[in-house]
């Protein structure tokens, strides 16, 4: 993308320069009137401060004159208002050019640090689904080798993503939410793992009209998460402030663990699950964009408020 706009900007800057060139009238030789010595005497006479100081404003008026030369190219006047008898101001529309092309480099900045928002309109719909099922295959396998010593429902649950369009009612949903509902996305992985179908959009849209979740604030407070749940036939189980060996233990043993890091050490805050773990890392179900797997005991430490709570039926 950056290599295309960067051949069109060149192509635009050549046929400017050339306009450019081209505009530049040819230097013609001026009558100059003829100097007469008539009267020279008496002019000089009739010359006095008036004179001086008509005299004292050329170079002035010549200097703003030249100033005058220099900014007319740009004026927008003589760019979008030229006429059959003012010449094309060149050196205005490359600095228009300029400007739009640092604005197609602000506006496709998403695009550029995330290219697999880029489909390739070449790649037909058979291809495009190959590919899908590819990558859905690789990331199973990738998930199946990572957890193979899970049990019960920790073994069984599967991400969500929370920025799946899919996940969502409607793309005002998406919207609205869809930067704010991991707590929705967690409880939705947990209860799935026990046998379920829903998607996102089901668990938001309750704990929506609980109160309990925010488009600014995402999860209000931890017992959101209890009274959500319950509407679902499930009940939790606090494991808040207890040591990462026993959140662990539990999510070994099948019981997979909503864990919270909170704004003050992680921006905004995030809600994810704990699906087990071993003596130097923690597995993860994470629904945002990061997706993390496995984190460091030490460093899931660092981001951990001491927020745990274990969802199971009822």
């Amino acid at each position: 993308m950056i290599i295309l706009l960067l051949t069109l900007l060149g192509i635009a800057l050549t046929v400017t320069l050339a306009g450019l060139w081209l505009s530049f009238p040819k230097t013609q030789v001026r009558n100059q009137r003829g100097i007469s010595y008539a009267g020279r005497a008496t002019g000089i006479a009739r010359t006095g401060v008036s004179g001086q100081m008509r005299a004292r404003r050329y170079p002035v008026e010549a200097e703003r004159r030249s100033w005058a030369s220099v900014l007319a190219p740009i004026n927008l006047g003589n760019i979008f208002g030229a006429g059959a008898s003012r010449p094309t101001s060149w050196l205005g529309i490359l600095f228009i050019l300029l400007a739009l092309f640092g604005f197609s480099i602000f506006t496709l900045r998403t695009l550029l640090i995330n290219p697999g928002l880029v489909v390739n309109p070449f790649l037909s719909d058979s291809a495009m689904a190959t590919a899908a099922a590819a990558k859905a295959n690789s990331s199973s396998n990738t998930s199946n080798t990572l957890f193979a010593g899970l049990a019960g429902a920790s073994k069984a649950l599967e991400r969500i993503g929370q920025l799946d369009p899919a996940q969502y009612a409607s793309s005002q949903e998406y919207n609205t939410w869809a930067y704010s509902t991991c707590s929705a996305a967690a409880m939705t992985e947990v209860i799935n793992a026990y046998g379920n179908h829903y998607r996102l959009t089901d668990i938001l849209s309750v704990e929506a009209r609980l109160g309990e979740i925010t488009p600014d604030l995402g999860l209000v407070e931890p017992s959101g998460v209890d009274h959500t749940v319950a509407q679902f036939g499930f009940k939790t189980v606090s494991l808040t402030n207890a040591p990462l060996d026993q959140v662990i233990s539990v999510a070994n043993q099948g019981r997979p663990v909503i864990v919270g890091w909170p704004p003050d050490r992680w921006a905004g805050g995030h809600i994810l699950v704990v699906r087990g773990g071993d003596s130097q890392n923690v597995y993860l179900a994470d629904s945002s964009r990061l997706n993390y797997q496995i984190m460091p005991r030490t460093r899931f430490l660092q981001l951990w408020g001491g927020f745990a709570v274990v969802v199971i039926p009822k």
